[in-house]
């Protein structure tokens, strides 16, 4: 899986506001905090989405992260954690846009 099918498959498991959460990567149906590849995970905050996956591309973290910087001067987490789920859905979007990253040495 590439970067940009890593956040379209990660920003889709979070699309729904009620998969989505807050301070932490994953939590289970009681709220309690698991792994995000634990089969009880049922909701995420968007890196514990990239890291659902199981295919976790630092590309896809990459381009998450330059756009949470560009847009929101922060990380991720504090997009995630402090500005909401429409701006993780915004960073997500834009970061979907954008032509794919080139590898070095290519």
């Amino acid at each position: 899986m590439n970067a940009k099918e890593t956040l379209i498959k990660a920003k889709a498991l979070i699309q729904n506001p009620e998969n989505w959460t807050q301070g932490c990567s994953a939590v289970d149906n009681f709220g309690e905090e698991v792994s995000p590849s634990s089969p009880e995970a049922c909701k995420f905050c968007a890196l514990g989405a990239l890291d659902k996956m199981n295919d976790w591309d630092a590309g896809a973290f990459k381009e998450l992260a330059k756009v949470a910087r560009s847009k929101y001067n922060t990380c991720v987490s504090q997009v995630n954690d402090k500005l909401g789920h429409s701006a993780v859905m915004e960073i997500f979007d834009i970061a979907i846009a954008q032509p794919p990253m080139e590898v070095a040495g290519n």
